[in-house]
């Protein structure tokens, strides 16, 4: 059974699977589910005809475009927003203040780190792993290969 925290908002025709929490509590706001104040979650947000597969967890403050898919296992940290018509492939996991763009292919088993930039229409390989530097806010641009006039 899906699981809906704080003030988060799923969008229309959107599926969220079993075992999903969306709005899990960032760091700052585990003291609010600790203290029985549950609605003091700022929340997730997912937008229109998603798809959010099993065991997946969606934290407060992130933002899932319209038409973002999400296979299995996938953890997406706070302060993150993804843009529509993304793909999230199996056991990914994005840390926080990470912005991906629009018509992002992600594949399995990748790893996003805290501050990267992921412009659209990128295609990224599974079992990737993007590393900042001590976790720096210094971000990590990835562009697609593809020049936009083609």
């Amino acid at each position: 059974m899906p699981k809906l925290l704080g003030k988060s908002k799923v969008g229309k025709d959107t599926f969220v699977g079993d075992h999903v929490v969306i709005g899990h509590p960032m760091k700052s706001e585990e003291k609010h589910l600790a203290q029985g104040h549950p609605n003091k979650i700022k929340g997730a947000i997912v937008g229109d005809n998603c798809i959010l597969k099993d065991y997946g967890v969606l934290y407060s403050t992130a933002k899932l475009g319209n038409r973002v898919q999400a296979e299995h296992q996938w953890v997406i940290h706070d302060h993150t927003t993804i843009g529509d018509d993304t793909i999230i492939g199996t056991g990914v996991v994005i840390d926080h203040h990470v912005k991906i763009g629009n018509k992002v292919i992600i594949e399995p088993w990748t790893y996003i780190a805290p501050h990267t930039i992921i412009e659209d229409a990128v295609s990224i390989a599974q079992r990737v792993c993007f590393l900042s530097p001590n976790h720096s806010t210094i971000p990590l641009s990835v562009q697609s290969p593809i020049p936009s006039s083609v």
